[in-house]
């Protein structure tokens, strides 16, 4: 048996193993000497028992003997019965009965042995008593939780785990002499948890007190051991709070032998915990089995304990230092402890004792402590808990952050980049370096493959005019939705068909059919998607509007326009969008019937969805016709519609020129050059919104020019005829006449206001090469060129003319006159006839002539004599040509009319008296009657300037 020195060394010892003196000497504690526990039961547990005579117990079985069945074991108390009235008392909420009234008289079964340290004090006869002091530190839990004993009583084995090996089982009383003490009451506002298991309440003998953490932070292998120490924390529901960081430390272990803090020295042993009351528990067996530990032993213990899980050090500090087992039970621990034993024994043996499980971290299941350590300076661990762990860290960093970029990559800075290509490529096709464009477009696409920029390149080209290039792109866009067929399999593999292709197929047969007019491709193109959909609606639509302007050029189109809207009218129903395709149809194929049909339907339909172009259309389409009644309503219903749209403008501009209102028509005129000047710049315009804004140009300058705006109408006509001319080369337009009219136009400006003939004359070819065929502009040209001498030319012009307007004067007088300076005096003597006939048969049409007073009548009385006088002289020619000399009289008598006329016309008007000029009919006859006169015949070779002059 140890000595009480031997003991006090040993718990110095493991005080300076643990550093608690330099741990509590840094929070500014000393280690407080604990005094040596008294003998016997404590001041409460003798008031409890000082009634209960204890009973002799009987004899512990010898080491090594068997324990009988179970069934000769003595009957335990039932679970019900055990703790009915505790069930009782926490089910009703009421306060629990007191200490005294919870015990009450003890039966005699239950009185205490006088002689310590038996089998009953050990195993049985000492835990009854001890019911009330668990009840109250370890707080009773409800039955529903299951931490009560099982139903049924108390399991096998339960009554073995509390007996050393050897030992029999004691004898216990019977279940009718024993009686459950009820259990003291909680305090007040205690609430006990169902899930945690709450700590025990210490009592006034014993006290655990914890030292202060230790500052030293575990180095090599230690690290590691705290790791796996706060794995185990975790798992037995231990908080840092709880903890408070401390190593562990005897407690009051040491203080009980005497071991102040100040002999402690620092060591680099790993710190461990001696549990308080270890060296009751040592002292007791050295009494009674002489149990010791040598120097090896002790340090092995050491060694053994520091090795354990915190949570199971935790567990061993509270089974020895808070005896909650019997000192066999600790004595056996401690045995397990210096053997190495397999730490799960150990874990389960401690658990039994405490009552509850104990879980051991993965890294300590399969080994002892002491083959732990040992496992851990080899290479395998080494590789595997130190480095592998870093390695395999490194990998998943690794990893990650390659992830993380590649991620970055693809979808955050490809096509970022593909855009700024994109975008570079843009700008080079507006600078138009088109090939270095779609060389960006190219590289970009093949970065990030961004359909939708397919689409601005084809735009920015139509406005371009480059459409060959934005053929190209529809076409590149296509082809990556185009059917194929596998060159092993020669199955015929079907593409998906997104978005894109729908936009694609549409866009590209707007192009070809509406700007282009290559009607056939456009109907190749769009019937895709009726491959896909044999009633598309937007493809039915786009096609029977190619169908529409195909039929400009073939007329039998328009019955396939008509078959389409027709198959969209029977899948839709009469959908406004369908009637309005009808509409246009019915117009262009001069349908009135038809147009008037619907043009009262839609007059009649509030709630219209209106197509403003074609509803504008409808207007145009009634000022052609003259029917200018419901006109203003439409365009002003058209332009409710929609007021930015140009075409409404356009048609009410036509509306008012045609009515007079020229203000109203200004107004107009200007509101539809700033929309479409707007549309243009914003996309582009359509080939018949070129048209029309062409066509506007060309009523501006004529409205100007009526008012005698000549340089502003002059820049209006320039700038139509240099649209027009661009537009024809491009083939955006072909030579039209109503277009035409822009030459004719700047023709008349040069014509009338500044004499300019050439300038005039350049403007009228040009017209007519825009298939103008206007008599007028005929006799202009004509005019021009008898002015400038070209007879024969002139006379090209003025038969052209005539044969529109055969029995014009002025194209008579002018004819005649132009044959005659082309010395072809038997033509013009025949003109010359024809237009005396027809001058006397004007003059026989008036019934007083009174050319003073009228001004036709003064023009006929001098285009007459100017006729006579003319015809007179080519009659002297022709007949001094061909020597005959009736030709000669002949010529007289017309000089002689023309003087006469004269003669009527130049008498004063009161005396009647004739004037003292002679005219040219007067000299021509004198020089006939006279050949020796010093002067030749003469005519009057000046002709009218355009057909609405009345005298020649």
């Amino acid at each position: 048996m140890p000595r009480v020195e031997d003991i006090e060394q040993f718990a110095s010892r493991l005080y300076e193993t643990g550093h608690e003196p330099e741990v509590l000497a840094e929070k500014g504690e000393t280690l407080e000497p604990v005094p040596r526990p008294e003998e016997g039961l404590s001041a409460d547990l003798a008031e409890l028992f000082k009634e209960i005579p204890l009973e002799e117990p009987e004899a512990v079985p010898a080491e090594g003997a068997e324990l009988g069945p179970k069934e000769e074991l003595p009957p335990t108390v039932a679970e019900g019965e055990l703790f009915e009235e505790v069930l009782e008392w926490r089910e009703e909420g009421s306060v629990p009965p007191s200490e005294d009234e919870a015990f009450g008289e003890l039966p005699e079964a239950m009185e205490p042995v006088a002689e310590e340290g038996g089998p009953f004090d050990e195993g049985v006869g000492t835990q009854l008593p001890e019911v009330s002091a668990v009840a109250s530190e370890e707080s009773i839990t409800p039955p529903e939780t299951g931490a009560i004993l099982p139903e049924g009583g108390i399991e096998e084995g339960a009554l073995e785990e509390g007996v050393l090996e050897g030992e029999e089982a004691p004898e216990a009383p019977s279940i009718e002499e024993f009686e459950m003490p009820e259990f003291p009451s909680l305090e007040e506002g205690e609430v006990v948890s169902e899930e945690d298991e709450t700590p025990p309440i210490e009592t006034e003998g014993e006290e655990f007190t914890f030292p202060p953490p230790s500052m030293e932070a575990p180095k090599g292998e230690e690290a590691e051991k705290e790791e796996a120490e706060k794995e185990a924390g975790e798992l037995e529901e231990i908080s840092v709070d709880e903890l408070g960081g401390e190593e562990f430390s005897l407690g009051d272990f040491g203080a009980e032998f005497g071991i102040l803090e100040a002999e402690e020295k620092k060591e680099e042993e790993p710190s461990i915990n001696i549990p308080a009351g270890a060296a009751e528990v040592i002292a007791a067996v050295a009494e009674e089995e002489e149990f010791s530990l040598s120097d090896e032993e002790f340090d092995r213990f050491k060694k053994t304990l520091s090795d354990l899980p915190l949570n199971l050090r935790r567990a061993i500090e509270e089974v020895i230092g808070g005896n909650k087992a019997s000192d066999e039970d600790q004595i056996k621990l401690i045995r397990y402890l210096l053997a190495g034993e397999n730490l799960s024994t150990i874990a389960s043996f401690t658990g039994r004792l405490l009552g509850r499980p104990l879980k051991v971290p993965k890294g300590y299941e399969k080994r002892t402590g002491l083959a732990y350590e040992a496992e851990k300076e080899t290479l395998a661990y080494v590789l595997r808990e130190k480095i592998l762990p870093i390695v395999r860290l490194t990998l998943v960093s690794a990893f990650a952050t390659a992830v993380l970029f590649y991620g970055a990559y693809l979808y955050i800075y490809r096509p970022l980049y593909a855009r700024s290509l994109f975008r570079q490529g843009y700008a080079l096709i507006e600078a138009d370096r088109y090939r270095e464009g779609n060389g960006y477009f190219d590289r970009a696409y093949r970065i990030w493959g961004d359909k939708e920029w397919y689409f601005r390149y084809a735009d920015l080209f139509v406005k371009k005019k480059q459409y060959a290039l934005a053929q190209a792109k529809y076409e590149e866009l296509l082809a990556q939705y185009a059917d194929y067929i596998h060159p092993r399999t020669e199955i015929r593999t079907e593409r998906k068909k997104d978005s894109y292709f729908e936009r694609g197929v549409l866009a590209y047969g707007d192009l070809e059919s509406r700007v282009l007019e290559n009607y056939e491709k456009a109907e190749k193109i769009l019937k895709k998607l009726l491959q896909v959909d044999l009633y598309h609606w937007n493809g039915l639509l786009s096609l029977g509007d190619n169908y529409i302007r195909w039929a400009e050029v073939d007329p039998q189109k328009y019955q396939d326009a008509r078959k389409t809207f027709g198959t969209l009218l029977q899948r839709y129903g009469d959908k406004d969008t369908i009637l309005f395709r009808f509409l246009e149809l019915f117009i262009l194929t001069d349908e009135f019937e038809e147009v008037n049909r619907l043009k009262e339907y839609f007059e009649k339909k509030e709630k219209l969805e209106i197509d403003v172009g074609r509803y504008a259309m409808l207007g145009g389409y009634l000022i052609d016709k003259g029917k200018m009644e419901d006109v203003q309503n439409i365009l002003r219903r058209a332009m409710k519609g929609d007021p930015q749209v140009a075409d409404v403008h356009y048609q009410f501009a036509r509306l008012f020129r045609a009515t007079g209102k020229a203000r109203d028509e200004r107004i107009a005129l200007d509101r539809t050059f700033s929309l479409y000047q707007e549309k243009e710049t914003r996309e582009g315009l359509t080939r018949k919104e070129v048209w029309k804004l062409i066509d506007t140009y060309r009523r501006d300058g004529e409205y100007r020019l009526t008012r005698r705006e000549v340089l502003d109408a002059e820049r209006s006509f320039q700038e139509g005829i240099r649209r027009y001319e661009d537009a024809l080369k491009t083939g955006l337009l072909k030579a039209n006449p109503t277009l035409g009219l822009l030459y004719v136009g700047l023709g008349n400006l040069y014509y009338y206001e500044g004499m300019k003939f050439q300038e005039a004359l350049a403007q009228y070819t040009k017209a007519e090469a825009s298939f103008i065929h206007d008599p007028e502009v005929s006799y202009r040209k004509g005019y021009i060129q008898y002015s400038f001498g070209n007879y024969e030319q002139a006379i090209f012009e003025f038969l052209k003319t005539e044969s529109k307007y055969p029995e014009d004067r002025n194209v008579l007088f002018a004819l005649a006159t132009a044959l005659y300076q082309r010395n072809d005096y038997a033509a013009a003597s025949g003109y010359y006839r024809y237009l005396g006939e027809k001058l006397t048969s004007d003059r026989s049409k008036v019934r007083f002539l009174e050319p003073h007073i009228k001004p036709e009548d003064r023009a006929l009385v001098l285009n007459l004599m100017k006729t006579y006088n003319n015809l007179g002289v080519t009659l002297k020619r022709l007949g001094d040509r061909t020597r005959k000399p009736d030709l000669t009289s002949e010529a007289l008598v017309y000089l002689t009319d023309a003087i006469e006329l004269h003669e009527n016309y130049s008498r004063d008007r009161e005396t009647k008296v004739r004037g003292e000029t002679k005219n040219l009919a007067y000299l021509n006859m004198r020089k006939i009657l006279n050949p020796a006169l010093p002067y030749d015949l003469q005519i009057y070779s000046s002709i009218p300037l355009d057909l609405r002059n009345q005298e020649f």
